[in-house]
Order: structure tokens, then C-alpha cells, then sequence
């Protein structure tokens, strides 16, 4: 039998509405007081950590034109950075200390996205510039190839095999630096006793951001696919899309039609409406439901298929996932 979830401000009254509408679980920042309030209710508890979580521009990732930044929510430092990854072990481990709980949710476990514009291209900090040399590659070589690389990605993939290489090469850091990463959070996560979970983009955009799911799967237990049809954020499949075709449009100085393909071909997701419907309307609810297929079949059980809670489609989306008989099915619930 499927299990419901809700990420979800743990108030009382929120508690009443997650009950309301069968979830068994809830996912929120680590919160001791409505932990155990949450129990009470007969709910299930999971604290979510912000894994890259700072507020200091100098932990921040550095993109190919040399400016570096925060990115997500203006809260987020580059992943390879020795002082990131020792700040989120701390947090996890007053996360368990303080909820006492069993699982922790890892939540932005990647590099920028396509909602950061340019900064998605990165990172060149000295920190990420280490594991380039490791590779054999000249870190100033891979910037000024990626560089001229973006001005003909309106043709992907039919660029230069110079350029082929070199955005593959970027693809390919992001990874190995997140599997480093996981792998010191988990060597912490076991010695406490702990699974860890893990909320990542959907199958079209993850591998981009350094979330590749062969690689994670060895470390996270459950993997809440994050499926935004409609919001305006860091992850909602919509604004990504967007954000992406804006930001190739203004590299590449190209028609809207051309950087469109180019972005069909990078990810895969082919939609029929515009930039404006995608904002107001956001993105097909067919696409939505195809990525959590796409997922399932790459994961199996381990997939989660995680929705923006919208009252017209909760239903459609459930009845359309049915036949993969996944164990569970998460929404992200707004609150104030």
C-alpha cells in the first residue's frame, strides 16, 4: 500500500491538515519541540538539512567568467569547499542529537542550476580547481574551451568535439565531487546509526548538477525526485526550464527557437508552451508524471516521486503513478 508524505512547516495546524489528508510522514528542518509533538499524532518525523547551507560570499561557487556567488536561495556555498562539508557533518549530527531521529533528508546535495543563470556554469573556486588538475586538465583551458563552447550551444549536439568534451568534462567534475562529498556525510551518517535520504532534481536536469543517481544510489536509501510542476524557485521544473532558455538566449545571442532545441536536447523535456505559459501556467503535468516514471525505472523502489501539492491535480498525479506501485508519494505543501 502506498505511503503519502508532506514537506510541510510542522505547526500544529499544518500537523492537523498533513492528518487531514493521510499523510504518514513529515519532512522540515530539525525542530526537537514539534518532533515530538509530531509523534504524539501518530506522524512520522524527518529533519531536512540545507547541505551547502551559508550565508559567506567566499564559500561561494565561482563561475566560468570568474564571478562568485552564493547560489539557490543566496544560501548556498560551492560543495568541494573543505569548510561546506564540514558544516553540514555538524549539522547532521545536531540534527540526530536533537530530534533523535533515525534518517536524515539531505536537501541541495548538488551545484547551481539553471535558476542561478550564469552561475549554473561553474565551479572554478580553488577548491573545485583541485580536483581539474587531478584529471590532467589545465583548469584556465576548460573556462576559455567552455566559454567558447557556449556561444554554439544553440547547435547541441553538434558542436565541436573540443567543446563536447569540455562541457562533459565540467558534467563530470560536478560528479565526483558530490560522491566525495556523500561519502564523508555517510561514513558520519553510519557511525551514528543513521539511512540517509536525499531530495534531488528530476532524471532530466540531476546529472547536470552533479546528482548522479548510479553513483548516489550506493550511499542514500531514498531519493524524494523533486517534480515541480508550477512554482518559482530553485528545483520547480518550470522556472528551471525557463531560466535555462533565458540564459542560453542571452549567451548565445540567438533566436529563442534555436536556444529551445538546444535546450530539448540537453535535458530532454519538450514542451509546447512559452516562456510566459511556463511561468503562469508552469510546465505539463505529463512531463511531470514522465519524469517520475523515468526515475522509477532508473532507482526502483528507492524513487520517490515528490509533487507541488496542487488540489486540481493531487489525484492525477496519484492515479497516473498506480500501475509503477511506488511505496511512497511525497507533496511539497506551501504554508505560511
Amino acid at each position: 500500500m502506498t505511503k503519502f508524505g508532506a514537506y510541510i512547516k510542522p505547526t500544529a495546524e499544518n500537523l492537523k491538515t498533513a492528518l487531514a489528508k493521510g499523510f504518514s510522514e513529515v519532512y522540515f528542518a530539525p525542530d526537537p519541540k514539534m518532533t515530538k509533538h509530531t509523534k504524539e499524532l501518530g506522524l512520522t518525523y524527518v529533519p531536512v538539512i540545507w547541505v551547502p547551507e551559508t550565508k559567506d560570499p567566499k564559500l561561494g561557487v565561482v563561475d566560468i567568467w570568474g564571478t562568485q556567488k552564493l547560489f539557490a536561495f543566496n544560501n548556498s556555498g560551492c560543495p568541494a569547499n573543505p569548510t561546506i562539508q564540514e558544516n553540514a557533518i555538524k549539522q547532521l549530527e545536531n540534527a540526530i542529537s536533537s530530534t533523535e531521529s533515525n534518517t536524515i533528508i539531505l536537501d541541495a546535495l548538488r551545484f547551481p542550476s539553471p535558476y542561478d543563470g550564469k552561475t549554473f556554469f561553474s565551479c572554478f573556486c580553488t577548491h573545485c580547481q583541485k580536483y581539474i588538475k587531478n584529471l590532467g586538465i589545465e583548469p584556465n583551458n576548460l573556462k576559455n574551451s567552455l566559454i567558447e563552447t557556449l556561444k554554439e550551444i544553440h547547435k547541441y549536439p553538434y558542436i565541436s568535439p573540443k567543446g563536447f568534451q569540455a562541457l562533459t568534462s565540467l558534467i563530470y567534475i560536478r560528479q565526483i565531487i558530490i560522491e566525495d562529498f556523500i561519502k564523508k556525510i555517510y561514513e558520519t551518517a553510519k557511525s551514528l546509526n543513521v539511512s540517509l535520504w536525499a531530495a534531488v532534481f528530476p532524471p532530466s536536469l540531476a546529472w547536470l548538477l552533479g546528482q548522479n543517481y548510479t553513483l548516489l544510489s550506493k550511499y542514500v536509501d531514498e531519493f524524494h525526485i523533486m517534480l515541480y510542476h508550477k512554482c518559482s524557485g530553485a528545483a520547480c521544473l518550470n522556472k528551471e526550464i525557463t531560466c535555462l532558455t533565458k540564459t542560453l538566449q542571452k549567451i548565445t545571442q540567438r533566436s529563442l527557437e534555436k536556444v529551445q532545441y538546444a535546450v530539448y536536447r540537453l535535458t530532454g523535456i519538450l514542451t509546447s508552451r512559452s516562456l510566459e505559459e511556463l511561468e503562469t501556467l508552469g510546465i505539463e503535468p505529463n512531463i511531470i508524471v514522465n519524469e517520475a516514471k523515468n526515475a522509477i525505472h532508473l532507482l526502483g523502489e528507492k524513487a520517490i516521486p515528490t509533487f507541488w501539492y496542487d488540489p486540481q491535480l493531487h489525484e492525477k498525479f496519484i492515479d497516473q503513478l498506480s500501475e509503477m506501485k511506488p511505496n511512497k508519494i511525497i507533496f511539497f505543501l506551501v504554508s505560511d
